[in-house]
């Protein structure tokens, strides 16, 4: 995805958008191993995702925490259930047809959109307050 499609999902949260962006292109990889049958890169790529997001999850939930955000458990759940899918498919890829049809990338859009943006505002109000 390229940087301007990319825009609309900012959390303008620079470290958490960065990370968003590596997420999605490492998505776009293993979509691209899939769809070549690219087994070895593929599971590397899911390998790499699973670390990434197990580190960008970390931090976020940290932040969370750190700005009082009150959806804190619901969101940690969502987080859980991202971590789910991809160690499903990281058991599944080279062994079963996974038709991705950009599934991983709009489920990650779709969270940044729909729960990220929530603690946004939680954030900007903490770090207002700490200045």
């Amino acid at each position: 995805m390229d940087a301007e499609k990319f825009s609309h999902y900012k959390t303008c949260i620079k470290r958490i958008d960065d990370e968003h962006f590596c997420i999605i292109e490492l998505i776009e990889k293993i979509a691209k191993c899939s769809k070549n049958n690219d087994v070895v890169s593929g599971k590397r790529y899911i390998k790499e995702l699973l670390d990434l997001k197990n580190i960008h999850f970390f931090e976020e939930e940290r932040m969370m925490e750190e700005v009082n955000f009150p959806y804190i458990k619901y969101h940690k759940s969502e987080h859980r259930g991202i971590i789910s899918t991809l160690q499903q498919i990281d058991i599944d890829f080279g062994i079963k047809t996974i038709n991705f049809d950009d599934k991983l990338t709009m489920m990650m859009l779709n969270h940044i959109d729909n729960y990220d943006s929530q603690y946004v505002p939680y954030y900007n109000s903490w770090l207002a307050s700490q200045k």
